[in-house]
């Protein structure tokens, strides 16, 4: 459901949001702002409203610089990277045949000490990737319960905060619990195929509700404005058209994945969110504190 959740947080209707916050079980946990740990560069848009109403509200220009300076630079050093390659390897046909290319070119530049070091670097990052993706997940399902999109026999659970600490520890736990299994029961294959295709649909989604939500007039009293619309969510699905597309003819199992996960959150949509739309799903304010 996460993917349909970032699209129908584009699209709210921020007066819906008011007039529900009443029905919202938030209203029973201790105030403040949940610490929101995201990775520029991954998935910045994942974080959900009610994680980034108070920052948004107290200190927007920040947030939104913040985040603009955050993935500038990630596309700025690896873009550098890339030409770095590209430009310093010895041969250009060994590069793009090699298993790992950038484990060749640093073996042909630097040899084996300087590779073992760069490897142990990236190995450490993707950890501290790995740890910030993880917090950030267990807010989507903290959000996604806090909002009553499960049954409350679920929802309840999940939407308990540490007391001091502010964060949801339940939801966090679940989150890593469910990855354990995940890792233990399913093939390496399977996990990184899903992967991908959830990024697919995620981005296809964002794109849209950009889009849509600026036609219907739904984002004008919006904090944020996209600059340059409708340039950004255009060229985005453009972009993604053609992964389809190249997915397609090289391998049509990603693909098929992304629609059967687009599937099973629609289905669970109309058949249980959406006859309970009056009091679930209404995404609305955090409990706010002075900062």
């Amino acid at each position: 459901m996460r993917q349909i959740t970032v699209a129908r947080v584009e699209v709210l209707d921020d007066r819906r949001s008011h007039a529900a916050n009443r029905h919202s079980p938030i209203s029973r946990l201790p105030p403040g702002p949940l610490p929101v740990a995201d990775l520029p560069g991954e998935h910045p848009h994942h974080a959900l409203r009610g994680d980034t109403r108070v920052e948004r509200v107290h200190h927007r220009p920040s947030v939104l610089q913040g985040v603009a300076g955050a993935s500038a630079v990630v596309f700025a050093v690896a873009a550098l990277v890339g030409v770095a390659v590209l430009l310093g390897t010895p041969s250009m046909p060994e590069l793009v045949n090699a298993d790992s290319p950038m484990n060749y070119f640093l073996l042909a530049r630097g040899g084996p000490a300087v590779n073992t070091i760069v490897s142990l670097g990236i190995a450490i990052a993707v950890i501290n990737a790995v740890i910030a993706i993880m917090l950030q997940l267990g807010r989507s399902l903290y959000s996604a319960a806090r909002d009553r999109s499960w049954p409350d026999a679920i929802s309840g659970p999940l939407t308990w905060v540490h007391p001091r600490l502010r964060t949801p520890v339940v939801a966090t736990l679940t989150v890593a619990a469910l990855g354990t299994l995940a890792y233990w029961l399913l093939p390496f294959q399977v996990l990184l195929l899903g992967s991908g295709a959830s990024l697919v649909i995620t981005y296809v989604v964002v794109g849209l509700a950009a889009l849509v939500g600026r036609i219907r007039g739904r984002t004008r009293r919006a904090a944020y404005r996209m600059p340059g619309w409708p340039l950004p969510p255009l060229l985005l699905l453009a972009t993604m058209v053609v992964v389809v597309y190249e997915n397609l003819v090289s391998d049509w199992v990603p693909v098929s994945i992304a629609l059967a996960i687009l599937a099973i959150g629609y289905v669970y949509y109309y058949g249980y969110i959406h006859p309970r739309r009056e009091d679930r799903w209404t995404l609305p304010d955090p409990v706010d504190e002075e900062p």
